[in-house]
């Protein structure tokens, strides 16, 4: 009985954060493709969001990956502006966008070039989520040119033994 009450509350948060889910995945494609090119380190980034971020950890890897290659169809057939639209439907949630733009810059600083289109990308996310794009950018904790790749992309933290 405690096993089938676990399974509804995952289902129900699962139904709950479906939106959230979309729009991490629709971040993540519009900010790794904004060079062109999806590197693995991009992916692993994205990977390592899915299994780190409360949000994002209930869900199985493989749907949340099928999300993603999904947006990235719609992407290469002229879909951005569904992209952002998923996006956007996270705009009311402070939190929620915050998550959605630090997603965002952790998958554009991974491959330590966080190019323009990278960060017109990131401006264009905080225009859907209603933030400031020049408040987000002038308060990231670390510059791009000091990063690490011993730093944990998310928080800047080190990932080496104390």
């Amino acid at each position: 009985m405690d096993q089938n009450l676990a399974e509804l509350a995952t289902t129900l948060q699962q139904t709950a954060d479906r939106s959230f889910l979309e729009a991490a995945m629709a971040a993540s494609v519009l900010v790794a493709m904004a060079d062109h090119d999806i590197s693995s380190v991009e992916l692993a980034t994205r990977d390592y969001c899915l299994q780190t971020i409360s949000q994002l950890k209930i869900f199985n890897v493989t749907q949340a990956k099928s999300v993603f290659y999904d947006y990235l169809d719609l992407l290469e057939n002229g879909g951005r502006a569904q992209l952002l639209a998923a996006v956007a439907k996270q705009a009311g949630d402070q939190d929620a966008a915050i998550l959605l733009i630090s997603i965002g810059l952790a998958i554009a600083k991974a491959d330590y070039d966080f190019s323009d289109a990278e960060r017109q990308v990131i401006t264009d996310l905080c225009e859907q989520l209603g933030m400031d794009a020049a408040n987000i950018f002038a308060n990231l904790k670390i510059d791009v040119a000091e990063v690490k790749p011993d730093l944990d992309p998310l928080t800047g933290l080190s990932l080496g033994e104390d």
